[in-house]
């Protein structure tokens, strides 16, 4: 019996550390004003054929994202050998994807040359009219 007692103290201290996530202060800062969300970022050859990624190929970017506030920009960057670079910069979506019920930005990208054999981190920043932003990164190799 003080086995069994001495299990449910246990996990009694143990459950009192467990920090439950709460999705209104982590997505809401004091002034109650929202933070934007990046569902996902994606970059996809745009030949339909294409498995991989070569120097020179065109590729699709895809930011999927949604916030309560107005966005005031979206930034897409990229990252190769440490040395990030602005490549595109915008105020609207591209389009609403229904299926996923996120606004869409989606931009063209050429691989550079020089970066066969290299990684490529492309980061999307999402920045709300309220000076509030969030960013993801996604990373490709280049064939």
């Amino acid at each position: 019996m003080n086995k069994i007692l001495y299990v449910a103290v246990y996990m009694v201290l143990l459950s009192s550390c467990y920090k439950e996530s709460d999705w209104i202060s982590d997505n809401v800062d004091t002034d109650g004003y929202f933070y934007p969300l990046i569902q996902d970022v994606l970059v996809e050859p745009a030949n339909s054929t294409a498995t991989s990624f070569a120097e020179g190929d065109e590729a699709l970017i895809s930011i999927y994202y949604w916030s309560r506030d107005d966005v005031a920009s979206v930034e897409i960057f990229e990252t190769i050998d440490g040395n990030e670079k602005l490549i595109h910069t915008a105020t609207q979506p591209t389009r609403f994807d229904p299926a996923r019920s996120v606004d869409v930005l989606e931009t063209s990208y050429t691989i550079p040359t020089g970066t066969s054999g290299k990684e490529i981190t492309i980061r999307a920043v999402v920045t709300t009219v309220n000076g509030l932003s969030r960013d993801k990164a996604t990373t490709i190799v280049v064939d």
